[in-house]
């Protein structure tokens, strides 16, 4: 044992020198080995007083500024050994590339640990920062890198989940700490268990005024939408979820916002409801109240080309246009809850409404149909000198034409039809007693009537109940042509049965011929031969007028 002294303190060190140097051990196993210190004061088995450090680090020093315990390693890298919190900090490092650089867990050697750092990575320059913050700051967990930009990747084991928020229930927010973020990208099932209104949200702002939520807030909530992609072309389908076999989907816009379907993309060409499978069962509804309550139209609203107007208060009264198959035609008709209602087509200021003028092969308009033909009526309100038209060429040389344009107009015109056989019947109307009915040809073009007909009867003036006279304003002319001895092909007739009146060249030679009829002989050149009468019905005996010279 060896004892020894300095200076005026005697240190007493009871040393045992054997292969291997011992202080307080007497039995060393190692080239220093120091022994078990006792807890009374000056037991400790090892001191260092304070000092400072080296201004060159030396490899294997062992040194204490009085605060922190260092020892350099062959690298000549001071390295700080003790871990208590200082101000400023100096970093604890672990220089190493192996798998399992750093290791924390419950069993020896590392097996099955709960936190594993791998450095094995060559040249490896990225890692991961745990920042701690003040009370109710909540502490950060982000990527270091040499570089600008790194992305962080969380993976289970094998098919094992990844859960987020299993222990606390507060909320778990991604990227708010920078002003934009980055892309979070899910390789495998995302799930999030909640029952909050903003169970899942992303924004710029995290859950104020996110650009996306999801509300799972409602209680015993089974429904929710099932978002489907598809390879390029395929389109993607949303679809609601539910535990029952049938579910609604509601879109609202906030207040009175607009809902815009195929806004977004330039070249969007159109809106699918329903498919081909499901057709029977797609009904597109629309609630509103509102005097553009559907439109159609390239700028939506401004100038649309179809708009419906449900503004009216109560409104009970709509459209219904009913498709059907080929050559079978459309149908436009009014529904009301009532039994009846009308259809009003306006165009708008003083425009014209055009039927059937679209179609290059249009063949014509049709009123009513054979089922409700006795209900159906065609009214025209117009104070036009062109109210209603019927022409090739609409209001230019029209075929027909009705000029409602008199001042406070009250007389009019009804054709009113027969059975086959019967007469057609064409009466002036007036809301008078009496009314005057003229039938003119323009500039000096005559009127003709049974004109059209080879086989045109007998034009009747009046009727037996209501005896007519007839003011003629110049000549009558009875159209024929006048041969020899009077065979005509027209003559005027008194009573159906009644006398004619011939005119032709020559003595007439007309047999048999009712008694009591004249002939006027349009080349008679004396007294006894300008004008006969008809004196016998068979024997067509003719005898002549003396007439003055």
């Amino acid at each position: 044992m060896i004892q020894s002294w300095k200076d005026t303190n005697i240190v007493l060190v009871d040393m045992y020198v054997q292969p291997a140097l011992g202080t307080l051990a007497s039995n060393p196993t190692a080239n220093l080995h120091v022994g078990a210190g006792i807890a009374a004061a000056t037991g400790a088995p090892f001191k260092i007083d304070p000092g400072v450090v080296l201004t060159t680090p030396e490899n294997g020093a062992i040194e204490t500024d009085g605060t922190h315990l260092y020892w350099t390693d062959s690298t000549a890298a001071r390295r700080q050994l003790d871990q208590q919190a200082s101000s400023p900090a100096v970093p604890v490092s672990f220089i190493g590339t192996n798998v399992n650089a750093f290791v924390v867990g419950q069993t020896a050697a590392g097996v099955n640990p709960a936190f594993t750092v791998d450095t094995s990575t060559g040249s490896s320059v990225t890692g991961v920062i745990v920042k701690s913050r003040v009370l109710a700051g909540g502490a950060s967990l982000y990527v270091t890198s040499s570089g600008s930009n790194e992305a962080l990747t969380i993976d289970a084991k094998g098919s094992g989940t990844i859960t987020l928020g299993s222990v606390s229930t507060g909320a778990i927010s991604l990227n708010t700490a920078t002003t934009v973020g980055s892309t979070l990208a899910v390789s495998g099932t995302l799930t999030v268990t909640s029952n909050s209104a903003a169970a899942f949200a992303v924004g710029r702002l995290g859950a104020t005024t996110p650009a996306f939520q999801v509300n799972a807030s409602a209680g015993t909530a089974v429904t929710g939408l099932l978002v489907t992609s598809a390879a390029a072309a395929g389109g993607v389908a949303v679809q609601v979820t539910s535990g029952g076999a049938t579910e609604s989907m509601t879109i609202d816009a906030k207040a009175g916002g607009l809902i815009t379907l195929a806004g977004a993309a330039a070249t969007a060409i159109g809106v699918t409801i329903g498919s081909t499978t499901s057709a029977a069962n797609v009904i597109a509804t629309v609630y509103s109240s509102n005097a553009t309550a559907f439109q159609v139209g390239p700028n939506g609203s401004t100038n649309p080309s179809f708009i419906v107007n449900a503004s009216t208060s109560s409104a009970v009264g709509g459209l219904k246009l009913t498709g059907a198959a080929t050559t079978v035609g459309i149908a436009l008709q009014a529904i009301d809850s009532g039994a009846t209602c009308p259809i009003t087509i306006d165009a708008k200021a003083g425009a014209m409404i055009t039927l059937a003028g679209a179609a290059a092969a249009a063949t014509g308009v049709t009123v009513g149909s054979s089922t409700s033909a006795a209900n159906a009526t065609l009214i025209v309100y117009s104070s036009n000198a062109a109210a209603f038209v019927v022409g090739a060429n609409g209001a230019t040389n029209p075929v027909f034409k009705v000029v409602a344009s008199t001042g406070s107009v009250a007389t009019g015109l009804a054709v009113t039809g027969a059975a086959t056989g019967g007469t057609t019947a064409v009466v002036a109307t007036d809301s008078g007693a009496n009314t005057s009915l003229t039938v003119d040809g323009k500039g000096t073009g005559t009127v003709g009537i049974n004109t059209v007909s080879t086989t045109a009867g007998v034009v009747t003036l009046g009727n037996s109940t209501q005896l007519a006279g007839i003011a003629v304003n110049g000549k009558v002319v009875i159209n024929g042509t006048l041969t020899a001895g009077g065979l005509l092909t027209s003559a005027l007739q008194i009573a159906v049965s009644g006398p004619l009146l011939y005119s032709g060249s020559g003595a007439p030679t007309i047999v048999p011929a009712v008694q009591g009829s004249l002939y006027l002989r349009s080349d008679g050149s004396a007294t006894n031969n300008r004008l006969y009468i008809c004196t016998g019905t068979t024997s067509g005996t003719w005898i002549a007028f003396t007439t003055p010279s």
